[in-house]
């Protein structure tokens, strides 16, 4: 590959102008038409139609008296869940309520969450993880290999699901258990 000392003199090529070549005097030229240019963005031929961009319908919503929110992730625009502090947030296209408190009163800190719709999973503080199936009203806390602080969580399915966290802990669920890999 080509290190630093490879790349012709003059300032870095745009980024957003893939199409520019920096030639030595530090000017681009257009593979184009080979025009050169000194502002670094091309022609306008580098310019694609115009293509619509989807509306963003950002609202302002309460998270009730809770909050923290470290980790969000959405499986719809009707269903998203959030880790918000020692609870789960579940939101239903419309507002953001409580999914419950899996640990109760416990002061475990929740900093991760996923879901395929059909289960939900959190992870947090001392190698903690809860499950919780859209049919169940409870959590279920899992066994698992380890007491690191865990920050993230990601599934392909249920069967299939990953937790990192501290101490370069990394962790899989099969299904039934849960298994440290590094």
């Amino acid at each position: 590959g080509d290190s630093v000392g490879d790349l012709p003199p003059g300032p870095p090529p745009d980024a957003s102008d893939t199409t520019a070549d920096t030639v030595p005097d530090g000017t681009q030229t257009d593979v184009e038409d080979g025009a050169a240019t000194d502002d670094g963005q091309g022609s306008d031929s580098d310019v694609g139609p115009d293509i619509p961009q989807p509306e963003l319908d950002w609202r302002l919503g309460s998270l009730g008296d809770q909050g923290i929110v470290s980790n969000v992730y959405a499986v719809s625009t009707k269903e998203a869940y959030a880790a918000g502090g020692t609870r789960i947030l579940r939101f239903n296209g419309e507002t953001w309520a409580s999914y419950g408190d899996p640990l109760g009163d416990s002061d475990i800190v929740f900093r991760g969450v996923w879901s395929d719709g059909t289960s939900t999973v959190a992870v947090g503080d001392g190698g903690t993880i809860v499950r919780r199936g859209a049919d169940e009203l409870a959590w279920t806390e899992d066994v698992t290999p380890t007491d690191a602080d865990l920050f993230g969580v990601y599934g392909r399915s249920a069967d299939d699901i990953w937790a990192v966290g501290a101490k370069t802990t990394i962790l899989h669920f099969d299904g039934s258990t849960w298994t440290e890999v590094y």
